[in-house]
């Protein structure tokens, strides 16, 4: 640091030495106080750099040793209730591989760069060693006068340069060394991070994380309930978020996007109404109308799930975030998702729709398939929300009153929604079955219904056993599925 200053002091005063000189003088000046700053930066950052690789090093440590730890034990006295629950904490307390992985890509980024200058202000550097002949290079176009007066504060700044360069490059070493060094910890704690994740996932599944349901387990919903709307724990997200909001311009340029779409949404509907004008003309018809379509569908989804997305993300990465504030962020992360998937098929399913125009669903089944997912999205997506939130927060006893009554009030509504869509009789796929003239196979889906119906059913019943983990377990899994056959249907 005290190094640093002294480069700045000296450039300075190089600076106001060459004030009112002549313009080569200025501009040899103005580069070597350039060349100073870059000193401070390079030396500044260098400090942050280590502290960072010392602090990612040490998290990687401890998960290692976390994970021989609970080896060990499982070995010795097998899986036990209070050894699952810690497991369970430490498995929620993992840090986000997605979010290492982004930083991994612009550490590499900056070592590219890093690395790319350096040959430059070296190749500078070896150019330097005849100042004589480097200094005329500076002074070529000029008279004999002008020359033979500005050849010696010409060298002499050059000559400043020079220390100033293999100062920057000595620096620049240890800078890229300590890239490296924070690539190699953050390789090692991805590494660390997705082998121990494994192991609890395989090990937890049916590990009771609470007591079964009963009367006395949900009398602490009216006390979470408060504590869920508390006005002081909602300061803290919009704390944070203010923070993100006030620190960079990433937040306000998510916002700006999403309120451009949603100011040109009439148009973009219009747009995708347009694309199905020429379905059906043999001399006009083409595939790429269709998928123009697809993408008018996606983006006229795509406000809302691109705010709640955006503003879960500049949550996760405020440093002053507190634990709800956590928990918020990944609730929004999740359910940007799922909304913004159930809203592109449900406005598929619609009147102007792709499948209406472009597939030629016939409208019965798209009207049922567009009220039914737009019932899912009020009744299932605030509901999932809240139980993200309540189970990933610091609430007392979190895992046996709110989240679980949440989470299976969640599970009812998805019930009832794939219930609706796949009952061979009058669901919303019965007319889409009937136009393929499928009717013989009734008693096959009937079957299929019944066995998807049944996971969240039994998830429900799971969680009201106890096993919480093992119920989130199958519904991430059966959502998964269900984003497939989406994907299949169109």
């Amino acid at each position: 640091n005290t190094k640093a200053s002294k480069v700045q002091q000296e450039t300075r005063q190089s600076r106001l030495d060459t004030a009112g000189s002549h313009s080569v003088l200025q501009q040899l000046a103005v580069s070597n106080t350039e060349l100073g700053l870059q000193i401070s930066q390079y030396t500044a950052e260098l400090n942050l750099l280590e502290d960072e690789a010392e602090r990612v090093s040490s998290r990687a440590k401890q998960i290692d040793q976390d994970h021989k730890r609970a080896k060990q034990k499982l070995d010795i006295a097998g899986m036990s209730k209070i050894l699952g629950k810690v497991l369970q904490e430490q498995r929620r307390a993992l840090p986000n591989t997605h979010l290492y992985r982004e930083k991994k890509k612009r550490l590499e980024a900056r070592i590219a760069d890093a690395s790319l200058l350096q040959i430059e202000y070296k190749d500078e550097h070896q150019q330097m060693k005849n100042l004589d002949t480097y200094a005329q290079a500076y002074l070529v176009e000029m008279s004999v006068e002008d020359m033979g007066r500005l050849i010696q504060p010409v060298k002499e700044l050059l000559g400043d340069r020079a220390a100033y360069l293999a100062q920057l490059i000595t620096i620049q070493e240890s800078y890229i060394r300590a890239l490296s060094e924070l690539d190699f910890a953050q390789t090692r704690l991805l590494d660390v991070a997705n082998r121990y994740d494994d192991f609890l996932a395989e090990h937890l599944l049916w590990i009771r994380s609470a007591p079964p349901s009963s009367l006395n387990t949900f009398k602490v919903i009216p006390g979470q309930i408060r504590m869920l709307f508390s006005v002081d724990r909602w300061k803290s997200v919009f704390s944070a978020l203010w923070q993100q909001l006030s620190s960079g311009p990433v937040l306000l340029l998510i916002v700006l996007i999403a309120a451009y779409l949603e100011w040109k949404k009439a148009d973009m509907k219009r747009a995708l109404a347009a694309t199905g004008n020429m379905v059906g003309k043999p001399s006009k018809d083409s595939i790429l109308y269709t998928l123009q379509g697809i993408v008018w569908t996606l983006l006229l989804s795509l406000s809302w799930p691109l705010l709640m997305l955006g503003t879960g993300w500049q949550l996760q990465n405020a440093v002053s975030a507190e634990v709800f504030t956590k928990a918020v962020s990944l609730a929004l992360i999740q359910v940007a998702e799922a909304l913004f998937i159930l809203r592109a098929f449900a406005l598929m399913c619609s009147q102007e729709g792709v499948a209406s125009k472009h597939f030629k669903w016939p409208s019965k089944a798209l009207g049922l398939l567009h009220k039914d997912i737009r019932t899912l999205i009020l009744g299932a997506l605030p509901l999932g929300f809240i139980s993200i939130v309540a189970v990933n927060t610091d609430f007392p006893g979190q895992e046996v009153g709110l989240a679980r009554l949440v989470f299976i009030l969640m599970m009812f509504s998805l019930t009832w929604f794939l219930y609706r869509t796949l009952n061979p009789s009058n669901g919303a796929m019965v007319a889409l079955w009937a136009q393929q003239g499928q009717k013989s196979i009734s008693g096959i889906r009937f079957a299929w219904m019944t066995l998807t119906i049944m996971v969240p059913l039994i998830a429900a019943a799971t969680a009201i056993a106890g096993y919480l983990y093992t119920a989130g377990a199958l519904v991430e899994n059966l959502v998964h599925t269900m984003w497939l056959a989406l994907a299949l249907i169109i």
